[in-house]
């Protein structure tokens, strides 16, 4: 969850964007100077369908890591099914003793 859940909001970020290769005077020339912090964003547990929305999100991200950890579990598995397998099939190559010198 965010911050505005825990009952308290980050500072207002000043806005300040450069540009490499425009000189520092050119955002006046532009107009895309901005002075001043960002509004604040409202608190989205204020909204029902919001909170719904993140509720839900976070459900989703709880079952997604659930099934990303049995997706590695069974994954680990199928190589050491592989691992055995290879084993198995792999014929044994038997060397006759060489005969003996006289």
């Amino acid at each position: 969850m965010g911050a505005a859940s825990f009952g308290w909001a980050w500072p207002a970020p000043m806005l300040s964007v450069r540009i490499a290769g425009l000189p520092d005077d050119s955002f006046k020339r532009l107009g895309l100077q901005q002075q001043g912090p960002l509004p604040p964003a409202p608190d989205l547990n204020s909204f029902p369908a919001a909170e719904e929305a993140l509720r839900v999100t976070d459900e989703f991200c709880d079952q997604y890591r659930v099934l990303r950890r049995e997706v590695e579990i069974l994954q680990d598995e199928n190589n050491r099914l592989r691992r055995m397998l290879e084993r198995f099939l792999t014929p044994i190559r038997v060397v006759p003793p060489s005969p003996p010198k006289e």
